[in-house]
Order: structure tokens, then sequence, then C-alpha cells
């Protein structure tokens, strides 16, 4: 059953040439604040709340290195 379509973005087309993944641990209850947080920023593709070693694995893109 197909459940929609998704749009495949060059992102390298768009300028931003650097993919970062983010791994975060976060203290107990500021676990929603910092997924929220990062969900705004732009830059930020995909974040995800994750168990195991890290707490937040994120997924950005960015123009460059120099922040």
């Amino acid at each position: 059953v197909i459940e929609g379509y998704t749009p495949r973005v060059n992102y390298g087309e768009l300028g931003y040439d650097v993919t970062a993944i983010i791994q975060l641990k976060v203290e107990g209850s500021a676990l929603p604040d910092i997924t929220d947080r990062l969900r705004g920023h732009k830059q930020m593709v995909t974040v995800y709340e994750v168990t195991g070693d890290y707490d937040v694995i994120a997924v950005g893109k960015f123009e460059d290195t120099d922040g």
C-alpha cells in the first residue's frame, strides 16, 4: 500500500555540501526540549530519539564546516 511520496532533494545543488551526524547524551527530563530545539533548526534534516549509548541522533546539512 502506498502511503505517500517523498521528494529526493539534491542538497549539493542547493549548496549544502556537508552532512553532519550528531549523537547526543541528554540528561533525563531535558530530552523533549532538546529534540524540539534541534527540529526547529532549518539545517536539521531529521532528529531521532533513540535507545542505547546515545539519546538523540540528528542529521543536519550545512554549507561548510565554518559554522
